[in-house]
């Protein structure tokens, strides 16, 4: 396994907490797949199997694909701002 990306395995073994953190707390289960398919939209990497440092800099999202990646806020959040917004 090569180190220095983010992949498909990066991003299930961060996420299952948030997403576990999200079902303690009464919200419906979040799709790994979908989450992952939203943070390679974001980053838009160079290689579409895994994402650099480099692709998260040019980004300029790396704090949000972090964020949601580790915090259930977070995530939660970003995953609601068009409703948080229209509030």
């Amino acid at each position: 396994r090569k180190v220095g990306h983010i992949g498909n395995f990066e991003i299930h073994y961060f996420f299952k907490h948030v997403r576990q953190a999200l079902v303690d707390n009464g919200h419906p289960p979040v799709d790994v797949e979908d989450v992952k398919d939203e943070i390679f939209d974001m980053v838009r990497p160079e290689n579409p199997e895994f994402i650099t440092i480099d692709d998260i800099v040019q980004s300029n999202v790396g704090e949000t694909v972090l964020s949601i990646l580790i915090d259930m806020q977070a995530f939660y959040q970003y995953d609601n701002r068009e409703s948080l917004m229209a509030q």
